[in-house]
């Protein structure tokens, strides 16, 4: 199996001003419980994370970032 390297610095800061400006729009939710991003949150940070999530099928990134903001 080939390995594959994928640079996410640009990413990276790209995927943060796209995050912060739902943030800014107020589209980010969370669960008061779990404390954990609303499905609809992980889909609106999926559809603007740059060059996609990590896996196909998988919102690994798009889960992450409201957590990290």
């Amino acid at each position: 199996m080939a390995e594959i390297i994928r640079s996410t610095a640009d990413a990276a800061q790209a995927n943060l001003h796209a995050v912060l400006r739902l943030v800014a729009a107020g589209r980010l939710r969370y669960s008061e419980t779990t404390r954990r991003p609303a499905a609809a949150t992980v889909a609106a940070v999926a559809g603007v994370l740059d060059g996609g999530d990590f896996y196909p099928g998988e919102p690994m990134a798009a889960f992450a970032w409201p957590l990290l903001v």
